[in-house]
């Protein structure tokens, strides 16, 4: 694209890069100059003062020796120690002076690359030049003094003392001179730095504020001719999250943009050709299914694997009865009600409703729908708000029915069991559906049929029981195999929430499970008693029957207190 977003920015960047690196240039020059200026005051200035001090340091020295060999000389009697001792000293501090001067000749030979303080450095230069033109001949001097003094010759000594003490006065004052001159250098040189990096770090904001405001500019104009069709695709944007897909955008850009525009406008299309697909099936297929399974571009053959999850049963009783008494519209407009009633019970515990059988509904719960954890809890919630959901279509029977008198009693009996079950699209190559298969599917079917012979209302499996958690309120039914199934299966009654139990009917329950133990231990007395005692129980009176019956004609002893069903 000529005009792509890309070349834009690309050419927006360049100029800014541009500006930088001119900005950078000009403060490396400025940096540059600040480090060549403290490099002449750390190796030439600094290195001159102190050789000058030395020089000074050396005199003195040199002076103090001088006096030690003419006191040795004139004491009685005659320190010959001290005398040999302030020569070497002597010496050695002229050559100490000798050096620095040499030193110092050598750091003025030097170009000073700042060209600052000129007039200073030719007073420094000739104020050196005078100090090595005056020291070998006090240095003559001093010695012939020592040697008069050593020949007797005390008045010659004090004559060449005097013009000795002349040059020595000038000396000091060329000295001192020299010292004041050296050390307002190094000062002015000292604040001549912080000085130039003030300077330096003002003309660094300067420019950095003037570059930042220039890109901002630039920027701002970039912007602007980028955000216009922006600020029209985002409102496009937000008129869909209203619900308006009839919008259409104008594609007026080449850029980037202007391709997002006409993706934009395909995409609206294509939702609203989805949204036409929901509104026409989603009242076939569980809405959740229709969203997470079909309208998601996925391959057709794709199966989401083996995964645990719980399945529930419900059917309805007495439906046989009651619907050979009412008209077809009549039947149509009972089970229309019974199965919204179910599908809020099933939907509001994020279970998704498979099927309709008949007048009995098949629901499922588990990922991706809900967590992994959670499943078998909300299955166990939706039995109970199903049963619950029964009895209130009980009292709309009158209405939904016509029938105002001797209206059969309909109830409601689900089976929830969990385990690893297959979820995915199955089915022929033409036709398909999107639901569940696996050996916990079929207990679940079968635990809704074996309520009929317990009495019961909602039975679940062992796994389902162990996993719902301490919220609800459970009771061991029995250990059973159930007709195409020869392992046994410990099945459960969930009789309600927990702490929402009666407190009569838990010491029915109490009693039952006292007595299912003596039951299973062939203390067929002691069973019968407790069972008894239930009152009317359902399941109480079924084992109340079977353990006469075993009473009478007991099993082998390796009865193991299994059921068997032969019925579904």
């Amino acid at each position: 694209m000529k005009n792509s977003i890309g070349a834009k920015i690309f050419g927006l960047a360049i100029f800014l890069l541009c500006l930088t690196l001119v900005l950078s240039a000009f403060l490396l020059w400025q940096v540059h100059s600040l480090n060549s200026e403290l490099d002449v005051m750390a190796k030439k200035t600094i290195p001159l003062t102190e050789a000058l001090a030395d020089v000074n340091e050396a005199s003195f020295l040199r002076r103090v020796a001088f006096e030690c060999q003419r006191r040795a000389l004139v004491s009685s009697p005659r320190d010959e120690a001290l005398f040999k001792r302030s020569s070497e000293d002597f010496e050695a501090q002229t050559k100490q002076v000798n050096a620095e001067l040499e030193r110092a000749r050598k750091l003025l030979g030097e170009r000073f690359d700042s060209e600052v303080d000129l007039e200073d450095l030719g007073r420094i230069v000739a104020m050196v030049e005078e100090i090595g033109r005056t020291y070998p001949l006090s240095t003559e001097r001093a010695r012939e003094i020592i040697r008069l003094v050593e020949a007797g010759k005390a008045g010659d000594a004090v004559e060449m003392q005097a013009a000795l003490d002349d040059d020595l006065t000038n000396l000091l004052a060329v000295r001192m001179e020299l010292r004041k001159i050296s050390s307002e250098r190094v000062e002015r040189e000292g604040e001549r730095a912080p000085a130039r990096y003030r300077r330096i770090f003002a003309l660094t904001l300067a420019a950095t504020f003037s570059l930042v405001l220039l890109g901002l500019v630039v920027a701002r104009l970039v912007t602007l001719r980028l955000t216009s069709p922006v600020r029209s695709l985002i409102a496009g944007v937000h008129t869909v999250e209203a619900g308006d897909l009839s919008v259409l955008l104008p594609v007026t850009e080449t850029d980037e943009i202007g391709a997002l525009t006409a993706s934009f406008n395909r995409f609206i299309a294509e939702l609203r050709g989805k949204a036409e697909l929901q509104r026409t099936f989603g009242k076939y297929v569980d809405p959740r299914v229709l969203e997470q399974m079909v309208l998601k571009p996925a391959h057709p053959d794709q199966i989401t694997g083996r995964t645990e999850m719980s399945m529930s049963f419900g059917d309805l009783v007495g439906f046989s009865q009651l619907s050979e008494r009412l008209t077809p519209s009549a039947l149509v407009r009972l089970l229309n009600r019974h199965f919204t009633l179910q599908a809020e019970a099933v939907q509001g515990e994020r279970g998704v409703v498979d099927k309709f059988i008949g007048d009995a509904i098949m629901a499922f719960w588990g990922p991706p729908f809900t967590t992994a954890q959670a499943h078998a809890e909300l299955a166990c919630r939706s039995a109970l708000a199903q049963v619950a959901a029964v009895r209130r279509l009980r009292d709309e029977l009158p209405e939904l029915t016509g029938l105002r008198r001797d209206a059969p009693v309909v109830d409601m009996r689900v089976g929830v069991s969990t385990g690893d079950v297959v979820l995915g699209n199955l089915g022929s190559e033409k036709t398909r559906s999107f639901t569940v298969m696996g050996d916990a599917v079929n207990l679940g079917s079968r635990l809704e049929g074996t309520n009929r012979v317990y009495g019961t209302w909602i039975l679940v499996s062992e796994t389902t029981a162990a996993l719902a958690g301490p919220g609800f309120c459970f009771r061991e039914v029995d250990v059973l195999t159930v007709k195409g199934k020869k392992e046994p299966a410990r099945i459960f009654e969930l009789v309600g929430l927990a702490g929402e139990v009666p407190a009569d009917r838990q010491e029915r329950l109490a009693r039952f499970a006292e007595g299912l133990a003596a039951y299973r231990a062939q203390r067929w007395e002691e069973a019968e008693s407790l069972f008894a005692l239930c009152g009317d129980d359902a399941p109480s009176a079924v084992f109340l029957e079977r353990t006469r019956l075993l009473r009478a004609d007991p099993p082998r002893a390796d009865w193991d207190g299994v059921w068997h069903l032969k019925e579904k």
